[in-house]
């Protein structure tokens, strides 16, 4: 039995299949951008993510670009921002060592004031809590309840 030859070099042309995008629409994410959001009261749901990064493109895939979410971040007045870590932002990596994080994926829910709760990596439940229950249990709770780092 003989093997096929199959080259090394990347076939030219090729490109990620393009996917229709139904979750909440998002602007990019800026310190400044977030600062203001807070500063109004505007409850913020911050994605930061990466090109490379398999769990990321998960999440967004089977959690969090869906009609459900969509619907709920209106519902509820959450604005979504959406930091590209694919180049190493340093606005992103001072976000990322923030909260003790050396990379993505990191998803942080700010309320109306106070400290973001720091959301799972997984990110079935959040969604499903979101959608099914107006909220997700913890978004009410501050960070020292849950046991984070203030």
């Amino acid at each position: 039995m003989a093997l096929a030859h199959h080259s090394r070099r990347p076939a030219t042309g090729w490109s990620w299949p393009q996917r229709r995008r139904t979750g909440a629409p998002t602007a990019r994410f800026t310190a400044a951008r977030l600062a203001a959001l807070e500063a109004a009261g505007k409850p913020v749901f911050v994605n930061l993510t990466a090109d490379w990064c398999v769990t990321c493109l998960i999440n967004e895939r089977v959690a969090l670009d869906s009609a459900g979410v969509r619907q709920a971040f209106a519902a509820r007045g959450i604005v979504a921002l959406k930091g590209d870590w694919t180049n190493r932002n340093p606005e992103i990596t001072t976000l990322l060592q923030q909260y003790g994080r050396s990379g993505v994926p990191l998803y942080l829910l700010y309320g109306d004031k106070g400290d973001p709760v720091i959301l799972p990596q997984i990110m079935n439940s959040f969604v499903e809590q979101l959608v099914r229950h107006g909220r997700p249990t913890r978004f009410w709770i501050s960070r020292r309840e849950v046991g984070q780092k203030p």
